[in-house]
């Protein structure tokens, strides 16, 4: 956790991929990346600065989050998402929170890429940014997508008998170990997607390519 707010601080953007890439290399940094809204797709940047839409180096009173990350952009507008649901799930899930709450921010569409400073912006992420099926901004639904927001546990899920998760002393990717992506004890947008492209190692900004479903084996034993 703590190697991720570092990175997120040095960098001082967020949020989680499907925007297109832009033909940057994974793990090549921020710039020409996903995350790079500095070429005037949402908006007149001030100086084409690439970190203002999301950090300011004093947040004027706006990081009601709670972060620490100095965060300058509007939240969602959305208060209660239709969370995923699952016999085989034993991790308490709760409504989007930190991190992801983020990220959803520009990812739910419910708020504008450009509302940032105070101001209200007009370019909306287009639907393939967007999570999918995730309904109306009164409707938000979240149930077709990997549970936000969730403890992992691995022995809880063990304990039910599961085919269970690896120990957060495993690594994933380059990103070091499962404790160091997680946002305390939860999973998080950021657990999977390396939302400065630093250590990414695939498409969408994943934190470790998917090839043979490699990202998800990172954590789930199957």
């Amino acid at each position: 956790m703590k190697k991720v707010l570092i990175i997120m601080l040095a960098m001082l953007i967020t949020g989680i991929s499907g925007i297109a890439m832009a033909g940057s290399t994974p793990g090549s940094g921020i710039s020409g990346s996903a995350h790079d809204f500095s070429g005037g797709t949402y908006g007149t940047i001030p100086g084409s600065q690439i970190c203002v839409l999301c950090h300011a180096p004093h947040d004027g009173g706006r990081a009601s989050n709670a972060t620490g990350l100095l965060w300058n952009h509007a939240l969602s507008t959305a208060t209660s998402y239709t969370l995923y649901s699952s016999t085989t799930l034993n991790g308490a899930i709760t409504q989007p929170s930190g991190i992801s709450k983020l990220c959803l921010a520009c990812h739910d569409g419910t708020v504008a890429v450009d509302s940032f400073g105070g101001a209200s912006g007009t370019h909306f992420v287009p639907a393939s940014a967007k999570i999918p099926n995730l309904g109306t901004s009164t409707n938000p639904n979240l149930a077709g997508t990997h549970p936000i927001s969730v403890v992992y546990d691995p022995s809880v899920d063990q304990t039910h008998g599961q085919t269970g998760l690896n120990p957060t002393t495993s690594s994933i990717g380059i990103s070091g170990t499962i404790a160091d992506i997680l946002e305390g004890n939860l999973v998080q947008c950021s657990s999977c997607h390396d939302v400065h492209n630093q250590e990414a190692q695939g498409a969408d900004l994943v934190r470790q390519d998917n090839a043979g479903s490699g990202l998800c084996l990172a954590c789930h034993i199957k």
